[in-house]
């Protein structure tokens, strides 16, 4: 827009704009681009309507499992229509053409229900969220949701316009997008642990999968070619009688795409071992030896090595990502506060809810209560330090509360900060010695000279009249009132 401009005020001449000039003005560009994205961003993100009421309603837990139930019942309703299709397809098959079953109008009935259901609950959440719909944190399954409700009103439009050549075709190409309802499962996953950790190790390991398939092609691509290269010279050499090897290295290997499905099938255990050995035995030994150790390099090693490859990414994707680990923690949590409690009310024999000292000591004697503290790392030997660090309170008894937050506390595992902290408060503690310490230090110098003063003013001779020691200029009668003040100041 500016090289037009200053185009047009150029009437005409040429124009050459620096490489300064140009960045400048990209970098303006970009900038106002970015401020007109954070703009759009914003305004779609404003409330306007304000309706909280509805909001509160479609973000409430029974509406979702109310959705859950819509979206479960349909996926079963499409699995029953498909059934129901494909054996009116195989009758009409077998009968020639003449006979075709007509599919239960209940179906076509419930098809339209549950489009009912599916648009009101778009458009109930699209007046609750208003722009968020489209901008919003879940905006990829918003945008499935309207695809599928724009996908089911055109073929019921389509179906109830006309029966001609080109609606029945764009109708049948409309009802293969059905199964795309049942994706509309996946939506649960962020409420089932489980299930969403599997599908984000999917997600995470498409690259090593990618990078698992590459070379697992090429190694096919090698041995293939050189197998058809040994089975090639056969054929020649057998080329003047018949030969049942021939007619098998033929259905095994007359190209590298099907040595390779060969290759593949033995990999996956989905080809006769013993027929493709004896093939290969009769071409040549050594070929034979070969294809034996391809088979157990790609079962046993390959194999494993992949797998081990995706359990790792898996591993790696569950402490990278932070609702995973939260939800595992939680979940974790939950499971030492109940194996806790229950050891709690196992060492509480009497009831009454305390755990003296005494009572405490004799029950860590107990194997099963040891093995139970032991999943934990805790150390039993000493049960008295044990018992002083669960009574916080010092009361000399210990309750449920005191015992499982206290073992929790315990069982919790220094992190980087915590080290950092303990490192800190070294350091602190360690300037306030050293501060002391030179204090200290300076106290004794100025004792030592004091002490070195008194020694060297006591060696001094005194006068007979004050009592204190003479000095040089104390000879002088008239000035014997100041000695006294000289020997104060040194």
């Amino acid at each position: 827009k500016a090289f037009n401009k200053l185009s047009a005020q150029g009437q005409g001449t040429s124009i050459i704009l620096s490489q300064e000039t140009v960045s400048k003005g990209a970098g303006s560009a970009l900038r106002h681009v970015a401020v007109s994205t954070e703009c759009v961003y914003r305004c779609m993100m404003r409330k306007r309507l304000r309706l909280r009421r509805l909001e509160t309603i479609v973000e409430h837990t029974s509406f979702r499992l109310a959705m859950l139930a819509v979206i479960f019942l349909n996926a079963v309703l499409i699995a029953v229509e498909s059934s129901y299709a494909i054996h009116s397809s195989f009758v009409f098959y077998d009968s020639d053409g003449t006979d075709l079953p007509s599919i239960p109008k209940w179906l076509g009935v419930s098809d339209h229900i549950f489009f009912g259901i599916y648009l009101a609950e778009l458009l109930m959440r699209l007046l609750a969220h208003e722009g968020r719909f489209f901008v919003g944190s879940h905006w990829l399954w918003n945008l499935l949701d309207l695809t599928v409700v724009l996908f089911a009103s055109v073929e019921l439009t389509l179906v109830s316009g006309g029966s001609n050549s080109m609606m029945f075709r764009l109708v049948r190409l409309l009802r293969l997008t059905r199964s795309v309802r049942a994706m509309r499962l996946l939506r649960i996953a962020p409420a089932l642990y489980p299930l969403q950790f599997m599908l984000l190790s999917c997600q995470k390991s498409l690259t090593a999968l990618f990078w698992a398939t590459l070379l697992l092609i090429l190694l096919l691509f090698l041995f293939g070619v050189g197998f058809i290269s040994v089975a090639t010279e056969y054929v020649k050499d057998s080329a003047i009688h018949s030969n049942e090897v021939v007619e098998d290295l033929r259905v095994h290997f007359r190209s590298v795409p099907i040595a390779m499905l060969t290759l593949f099938l033995s990999f996956v255990g989905e080809v006769d071992y013993k027929e493709v050995i004896l093939t290969l035995f009769e071409v040549d030994a050594t070929t034979c030896v070969v294809y034996v150790s391809f088979v157990l390099f790609v079962t046993l090693a390959l194999s494993n090595i992949i797998a081990g490859i995706f359990i790792t990414e898996a591993m790696e994707t569950a402490g990278q990502d932070r609702e995973i680990r939260l939800r595992g923690e939680q979940v974790r949590a939950r499971k030492n506060m109940k194996m806790l409690s229950d050891l709690f009310h196992e060492l509480d024999t009497t009831g009454t809810g305390q755990l003296n000292k005494k009572d405490f000591e004799q029950r860590m004697e107990d194997l099963s209560v040891q093995a139970m503290l032991s999943y934990f790392n805790f150390n039993t030997l000493d049960a008295k330090s044990f018992f002083a660090r669960l009574d916080v309170d010092g009361s000399g008894a210990v309750d449920i509360e005191e015992f499982v937050v206290g073992c929790l506390r315990m069982h919790g595992k220094a992190n980087a900060i915590d080290m950092e902290v303990s490192i800190h408060e070294t350091k602190v503690l360690a300037k306030r010695i050293i501060s002391e310490v030179r204090k200290l230090s300076d106290l004794a110098e100025k004792a030592g000279s004091f002490q070195r003063a008194g020694t060297l003013i006591g060696q001094f001779p005194r006068c007979s009249e004050c009592k204190q020691p003479r000095c040089k200029c104390v000879q002088k009668k008239a000035r014997l009132a100041d000695s006294c003040e000289v020997v104060a100041v040194v």
